[in-house]
């Protein structure tokens, strides 16, 4: 039976506790002992790969990271340690699980989206997977208990880890879940990207109205927050708080209000300031017609001075005036008039 994790409050304690015998043993006050830690969380990271090999699980050793894919999704187990280790008493390791999508990634980066060109579907730390949540680490210090430990943890990974991943192998299913309740470690905003890559802007706004209305709390943040958002433009940052995630999604969807019901006027959802002229334009010629595709910044495209266009990734629309080239970032730049010039970056 693989043990429970930790609440908060015991965390917090515990990490209190250990960073007084890290800074104890960093100063020479403790003897040493035992072999170093990052010696011994590697070995152990090897240990737990090598028993999932079995599994379909491709060990990353540079990244600490055992991954497998399927024909539509990428999961991975994902090993961290703390910088609180002391050598011979303590070599924590954390587990995460993450899901992750190509084709999820792929619709982000040419459709108005809530997190950007992401291919992140849903994880998090392996004692969230599941309600209660929980905090789960292994102590991998101590030789005598470190296969019991390692054991553990490759335990913990087939229990928790690889039934959530499971959840994923019915997209449909996924889809009626995500309208009726929480998958745990999945941000809503992932979850309304989703729900508009692989179902509809119904399911997205299903599952939009269910967490409006069953959390109280967050009904001011949405209205406060979506006539700021119409007015200023949308943040740079991305959204976790639920009113604005769920503002956001009103305004990149095109949803209705999510209390009445009525359509939402439509506006520019950003604005920005010019951005300075990246490094890599300055100095170039910009004689009509030269190709900068491989010179330009990630997500940007060159357009001729003089055209109209809006950009349809981040709302942010234009007016060129003059005739050289100019720079502008976004994904997808559209509505330009016919026979004009546009290089969009890859």
């Amino acid at each position: 039976m693989v043990r429970r994790g930790k609440q908060f409050a015991e965390v917090a304690r515990d990490t209190a506790h250990r960073k007084l015998r890290a800074a104890a043993a960093h100063s020479g006050r403790l003897p040493a002992r035992g072999g170093a830690p990052r010696q011994v969380y590697l070995e152990a990271c090897r240990a737990i790969a090598d028993a999932l090999a079995v599994d379909g699980f491709k060990y990353l050793r540079s990244r600490a990271t055992l991954a497998r894919k399927t024909s539509d999704f990428g999961f991975s187990i994902h090993f961290q340690s703390s910088h609180h280790n002391v050598a011979g008493e303590l070599v924590i390791m954390w587990i995460h699980a993450g899901v992750t999508s190509p084709a999820l990634k792929s619709w982000r980066s040419t459709h108005p989206c809530l997190m950007g060109a992401s291919d992140m579907v849903a994880g998090g730390q392996i004692g969230n997977l599941v309600r209660p949540e929980s905090w789960m680490e292994w102590n991998m210090a101590s030789e005598k208990q470190r296969e019991a430990e390692v054991s553990d943890a490759v335990a913990a990974i087939r229990e928790l880890a690889y039934p959530y991943f499971a959840v994923f192998d019915d997209v449909a299913a996924v889809r009626a879940r995500l309208i009726a309740e929480d998958v745990p470690s999945m941000w809503l905003s992932s979850a309304l990207d989703f729900l508009m890559c692989f179902g509809s802007r119904d399911d997205a706004l299903a599952l939009a109205r269910r967490v409006f209305l069953e959390k109280d709390d967050i009904q001011d943040r949405y209205r406060s927050s979506l006539a700021q958002y119409q007015t200023l433009g949308m943040p740079r940052h991305l959204l976790s708080a639920y009113g604005d995630v769920l503002a956001a999604a009103t305004l990149v969807f095109g949803l209705p209000d999510l209390e009445t019901l009525a359509p939402v006027a439509s506006v520019p959802l950003l604005q920005r300031e010019e951005p300075e002229e990246p490094k890599a334009l300055r100095g170039l010629s910009k004689r009509p017609g030269e190709s900068f595709r491989r010179r330009l910044p990630p997500n940007s495209v060159l357009v001729r001075k003089g055209q109209d266009g809006e950009c349809h990734k981040d709302g942010s629309s234009a007016t060129m005036t003059g005739g050289s080239w100019k720079y502008v970032l976004c994904c997808t730049w559209r509505s330009a008039p016919r026979g004009s010039s546009c290089a969009q970056s890859r």
